[in-house]
C-alpha cells in the first residue's frame, strides 16, 4: 500500500504494519539512509513501572506471636535441663 507525503513531510505509518511491530505514540523513530534506501527504527520510550525493591532482600520475618515465644521458651528451656541434667547424670553414677 502507499501513502500520500504530507505537506511537512510526513508519511503515516499503516495501523496493520504499526500492530505487528508494536508500535505505540511516543515512540522515536530513527531514519537512516542506505544506499538510496530509508530505513526506520523504532524505540520505546523508558517504561514508567518502578523496578524499586525486585532486587532488595526479603523484608524481616514477621514479629512472632505470643504463642510462637512460649513454644520457644518452653522448647529453650526443656533442651536447657535436658543438657543439664543428662551430663550431670551421666557424671554423678560414674
Amino acid at each position: 500500500m502507499s501513502v500520500k507525503v504530507g505537506p511537512k513531510g510526513q508519511i503515516t505509518i499503516e495501523k496493520e504494519i504499526r500492530d505487528k511491530l508494536g508500535i505505540k505514540p511516543g515512540w522515536r523513530a530513527v531514519q537512516i539512509m542506505d544506499e538510496g534506501r530509508l530505513i526506520v527504527y523504532f524505540i520505546p520510550p523508558p517504561h514508567n513501572r518502578s523496578l524499586a525493591g525486585v532486587l532488595a532482600a526479603p523484608g524481616p520475618e514477621p514479629f512472632p506471636t505470643e504463642e510462637d515465644l512460649d513454644r520457644a521458651r518452653e522448647a529453650a528451656w526443656e533442651d536447657v535441663m535436658r543438657q543439664k541434667y543428662s551430663t550431670g547424670d551421666d557424671a554423678e553414677s560414674s
